[in-house]
């Protein structure tokens, strides 16, 4: 059985798409900010081909057509302000 680990991945891109390579089948754990910068948590099996994978955040205000393109991975906020991003991946 492979050994698994958690990876961070920074998120600079906001409020349209970006790409991230990581190893393939990596689950998502948790999106969010830290340390005033967003972040995505995976957990990865480090031994995995990296694959390339396709997302953009959205917050609340957001109305687009290309959100059919994209399933909901996750939520999480965006310093202390209480705002909630929205974390999309494409399908």
């Amino acid at each position: 059985m492979p050994m698994k680990t958690i990876w961070k991945f920074p998120i600079t891109e906001s409020f349209r798409a970006f790409s991230i390579s990581m190893p393939r089948g990596a689950t998502y754990l948790h999106f969010g900010e830290q340390s005033g910068a967003m972040q995505l948590w995976m957990l990865v099996d480090p031994a995995a081909p990296l694959r390339v994978r396709q997302f953009r955040i959205a917050d609340d205000s957001v109305e687009d057509d290309d959100f059919d393109d994209y399933v909901h991975v996750g939520s999480g906020p965006r310093g202390n302000l209480g705002d909630i991003l929205h974390l999309f991946e494409k399908r």
